[in-house]
C-alpha cells in the first residue's frame, strides 16, 4: 500500500514538473517572439474595383511619413497596433482597416478601399471621385477608375453634403448607386452631364445618343426605362437611328432623329 502511495506521489510530481517545463519553454519562446523585430510585412488591399487607387508602396510610404519610422524591422513590443489603425483610416482612399501580428511574426494590415461610383470633374477645377456612402475620394496618380463621368454645370452643387437626404448631392449620390448596383447601367452609362438649367443628359458608351434624363426626379423609373428601351423597348438595333431619346414623359420614351 506504502509503495502504490509512493508511485502515485511521483507520478502527481512528474505530471507537474512536465507542465511547469512546457510553461517555462512557451514563456521564452513568447518572449523571444515579442522581443524580435519585424522582418514581413504583408498588406492586403479589398476593393470590388479591379483598378486600386493606392498601392501597398503607397500605404508603406504613408506611415512611414505619419510614424517618421519604417514599419520594418521594429520591434514587436514597440508597435501600436490602434495607432496605425487609426492612421489608416484617416485615409480617404480607405473604408477601414485591420492590422494584426501573426504567430509566424508576420505583421499584417487589411484595408478595405472606398470604391469609386462617380468621378466629378469641373467642380470649381477640382477632380474627384466619391463612393456609395457619400465619401469624396481624392483622384489618384496612380491609376483611374473606369466609373461615369458627372460634369457640367455643377457650381451649385454642394458635394460636402452628399449624405443629407433630400440635397440635389444627395439624389446624385442615389443616381451613382444605381447604376454602380446594375451591371447594365453600370456599362451602358459613360457620362452624367448637367445643363445649365439643371437637366440631366446622360451619355452612353455606345452609340452617338444622348439620353434627356430631365430633372433630378423619379430616378428609379427613368433608368428602368432606359434598360428596358435597350434591352426590349426597340427590336434589334434600331434605336441607334435616334440622336435623342427622352425620359421626362410619364409612362413613355420619345425618340427623335
Amino acid at each position: 500500500m506504502k509503495k502504490l502511495f509512493n508511485k502515485n506521489i511521483i507520478k502527481k510530481a512528474l505530471i507537474i514538473i512536465g507542465s511547469v517545463s512546457i510553461l517555462v519553454i512557451l514563456f521564452f519562446a513568447i518572449r523571444q517572439r515579442s522581443a524580435s523585430d519585424i522582418e514581413t510585412v504583408k498588406i492586403i488591399l479589398e476593393s470590388k474595383n479591379p483598378v486600386k487607387l493606392i498601392s501597398e508602396e503607397d500605404i508603406l510610404t504613408f506611415l512611414q511619413k505619419a510614424t517618421r519610422k519604417s514599419i520594418k524591422n521594429q520591434d514587436i513590443r514597440t508597435i501600436n497596433i490602434e495607432e496605425i489603425e487609426k492612421l489608416l483610416d484617416k485615409s480617404k482612399y480607405i473604408k477601414n482597416s485591420e492590422v494584426f501580428i501573426g504567430t509566424n511574426g508576420v505583421f499584417t494590415m487589411l484595408c478595405v478601399l472606398n470604391d469609386p461610383i462617380i468621378r466629378v470633374s469641373g467642380n470649381q477645377n477640382e477632380d474627384f471621385y466619391f463612393d456609395a456612402d457619400g465619401n469624396i475620394i481624392p483622384l489618384s496618380k496612380r491609376a483611374t477608375c473606369r466609373v461615369p463621368l458627372l460634369s457640367g454645370n455643377l457650381h451649385k452643387i454642394d458635394f460636402n453634403k452628399m449624405k443629407k437626404e433630400g440635397t440635389t448631392a444627395n439624389i446624385i449620390l442615389h443616381l451613382g448607386k444605381k447604376l454602380s448596383e446594375d451591371a447594365f447601367l453600370s456599362a451602358l452609362i459613360e457620362q452624367i452631364y448637367i445643363e445649365d438649367n439643371g437637366k440631366l443628359i446622360l451619355i452612353p458608351k455606345i452609340g452617338h445618343q444622348k439620353l434627356e434624363f430631365g430633372e433630378l426626379t423619379n430616378v428609379d423609373e427613368k433608368l428602368e426605362k432606359i434598360r428596358v428601351f435597350y434591352k426590349s423597348g426597340m427590336a434589334g438595333s434600331g434605336w441607334k437611328k435616334f440622336n435623342r431619346i427622352n425620359l421626362e414623359w410619364e409612362g413613355q420614351v420619345v425618340g427623335s432623329s
